[in-house]
Order: structure tokens, then sequence, then C-alpha cells
């Protein structure tokens, strides 16, 4: 479904684009394919999903009903999914929530792909964020966007396609700027928009989805992880992680 969706808005880096990396993320094992996630209520606001290495959306299908019914109880509340693993986009799962009413945001973190303002090396991943807000009679609100300069899908896109990047978005493994995709991809990085503004942002969702709920930052995850398994094999990147997520849903009124 959310495939399908990234495809309907025409978002392709996040759509069939991935299906390849899904498939092979559950041949080499780094996603449980008959995962049964589990709910974990730690506080009466705060709804924790362990996805036991499932994929993301199927974590959030099994805490959506949970984290409705506590956001409408108590006017506001969390559900970190931990030990799950997630390519795609965020507007669809944020959006879900704003068709009931409730104002959503989420975040992700990622493999290092991002170099901090004035740095050289990957530091962050990409590290989207989405925010979706209900309109009565109207289809919600809604934005998702990485605190990159481009998201590491529309770069990868870029290559296969012969394409070279906008200014701005990426530099060689030497720092040097580049529009080629093939440089940033090999070795080099992304840049965080608008320099130590987007690097501020990446910062803070590490902390959010790291630490905060007992989980790595995009370097500890690298570490201990590798880089098996992901996206389509042909672009040569591939990587096995545990994105970890937040949501948090505030009813209108509150």
């Amino acid at each position: 479904e959310t495939i399908a969706a990234a495809e309907r808005d025409h978002a392709h880096s996040h759509g069939l684009f991935r299906v390849p990396g899904y498939v092979e993320s559950l041949q080499i094992g780094s996603v449980n394919g008959n995962a049964e996630p589990e709910i974990n209520e730690l506080s009466p606001a705060i709804i924790q999903v362990d996805g036991k290495n499932c994929f993301a959306p199927l974590a959030l299908s099994v805490g959506k009903n949970a984290l409705i019914a506590a956001t409408k109880a108590i006017g506001i509340a969390a559900m970190p999914l931990v030990r799950v693993h997630h390519f795609a986009a965020l507007w669809k799962e944020t959006e879900m929530f704003a068709e009931e009413g409730l104002i959503a945001m989420a975040f992700t973190a990622y493999l290092p792909t991002v170099a901090p303002a004035g740095g050289a090396k990957p530091l962050y991943g990409t590290n989207p964020m989405s925010f979706a807000w209900p309109r009565e009679n109207a289809l919600p609100m809604v934005f998702d966007q990485a605190s990159a300069a481009m998201a590491k899908g529309e770069v990868m896109l870029a290559k296969r396609d012969g394409l070279m990047l906008p200014d701005g978005v990426g530099i060689t493994r030497d720092g040097q700027p580049t529009n080629d995709p093939a440089q940033v991809l090999e070795g080099g990085c992304i840049l965080p928009f608008g320099s130590y503004k987007g690097a501020s942002i990446a910062l803070m969702i590490e902390l959010l989805v790291g630490p905060l709920i007992g989980e790595t930052t995009s370097p500890e995850t690298k570490r201990r992880y590798g880089s098996v398994g992901g996206p389509p094999p042909r672009w040569r990147t591939r990587h096995r992680h545990r994105p970890h997520k937040v949501w948090q849903c505030q009813r209108l009124g509150h």
C-alpha cells in the first residue's frame, strides 16, 4: 500500500524502485518476514511497538489503533517503533492519522549518508520527517521531507538514468562539490539542506529516534550492523540497517 501510494504520487524513489531491496532483505534474513510485532504500553501516552525485525509498516499497523486510542483519551501520545526496517515514504503513514482527525508527526533515521555542515564525511542519515494536519471536508495537509538536500533514492535514480544533480546536493570522497550522482554514492556524501539548518534538524532526529527510545544513532547502526542488504543491488548500495521511527499524534484543541 505504501509503495502504491508512492507511485501514485510520482515519488518513484520510494515506490517500485524499492521492491528489489525489500526482497533482498527478506532473502538474506535481515528482515523477518514471519515477525509478529508486539505492543508494549510504556505509559498511558507512550505506546512502543517491537517489530522483531519486521518491515516498519507492519509494526505501524499493529500499533495504529492503540496510538489513536491513547491520543483521543489523553490529547497527545507517542509511538516509538523499535527493531524495524523501513525504506519507504513517511507521508502515507502520517496521513492515515490525519484522516482520523489527529495531528501527526513522524521521524526516522538512516545509515550515515549526509555530511554535517562544513564536513566532508557522512555522519547523519537523510533523516526525514513528516507532518500531517487534518482538515474538515478536505484532504489533510501533509509534507514529507529529508533533512538532506536530496533524498538518497533520488540520487540513486539520477545515477540510474544518467542525470546530473543540481548544485549543492553532494560532494566527492575528497569533499569537493560534484553534480555526478556516482561520485556522491561511491565514497562521497549528500549535503544537508540549508547548510547548518538542515544539519541541526538531522541531529535532532538522530537523538529523537536513537537515544531517546533506546536505539542506535546512524553511525552506531553502521558499526553494529554493517552495510548488507537494502536497495536494489544493481546500484551497488546495500545496507542492512534498523532505522527507528517515532510517531507523535495530538488531538486538535490540545
